[in-house]
């Protein structure tokens, strides 16, 4: 099994190829998936998704049979995504609470702060 590593955004082509006479005719397929993802012989993946991260094969076809492909591994790599944020609270009195702090709530005692601060870090 051959495999690559792509980052989120970008485009990457897999290619089938097989000599056949007649032509063959390609089918490209997602391993666990099973649903025809190209007809093509090449599949490009345009700004790719970390969703499109899988085992992908092909099949080579025409009137006197066909054959399937060995698979490929597309692994694509991505940024952090936004972190949540929670805080448990537990005491002698009551079950455990969970908390989920809305941040946009104070946002000008934020940049108040980080204006000062910058403010600060130029005179000094």
């Amino acid at each position: 099994m051959s495999s690559g590593q792509i980052t989120e955004g970008r485009s990457v082509t897999l290619s089938c190829s097989s000599d056949a006479n007649p032509a063959a005719k390609y089918t490209w397929r997602k391993k666990n998936n099973q649903s025809v993802v190209s007809t093509d012989q090449q599949f490009v993946l345009s700004s790719i998704l970390s969703s499109d991260s899988g085992q992908y094969y092909c099949t080579a076809q025409n009137q006197l049979g066909e054959k399937t492909s060995g698979l490929v591994s597309v692994q694509v790599t991505y940024a952090p995504r936004p972190p949540s944020v929670s805080i448990n609270v537990n005491d002698d009195h009551h079950q455990a609470d969970s908390i989920h702090p809305d941040f946009s709530a104070c946002p000008d005692y934020f940049f108040k702060n980080t204006e000062n601060y910058e403010n600060e870090q130029k005179t000094n």
